[in-house]
């Protein structure tokens, strides 16, 4: 049985996220991804200036973890952003409940920064 790092075992007991995995994940949006954003996630937070912000902070802290992260820690990043973004989702287009996941991520991402 895989276990998961805290902030997932929380989104998963409490509320739920998501967003497109990639390397550049979170670099500021732009009025073009929001034009093609797929995901009531995605449009909310393309929406909402306050989700907005947070997705920003969200992805510095990611892409700092990820600059600095080597071998099996860059893949379980990846991995943990693969869960994160699935969860996300699951708010739909609820502002509370996609404040809650992004707010749990960037903390967990904040406690464990790159050295």
């Amino acid at each position: 049985m895989r276990t998961y790092p805290p902030f997932v075992a929380a989104l998963i007991a409490g509320t739920v996220i998501l967003m497109h995995i990639s390397e550049g994940y979170g670099q500021d949006r732009s009025i073009k991804d929001c034009r093609t954003a797929t995901t009531a996630a995605d449009v909310a937070v393309c929406g909402d200036q306050q989700l907005a912000r947070l997705d920003r902070e969200l992805g510095r802290l990611y892409g700092q973890h990820f600059s600095a992260a080597t071998g099996v820690n860059k893949a379980q990043l990846k991995e943990d952003l693969r869960v994160w973004l699935a969860e996300r989702d699951k708010c739909g287009s609820r502002q509370v409940c996609l404040n809650k996941i992004y707010q749990a991520f960037i903390d967990y991402l904040k406690a464990s920064r790159p050295k």
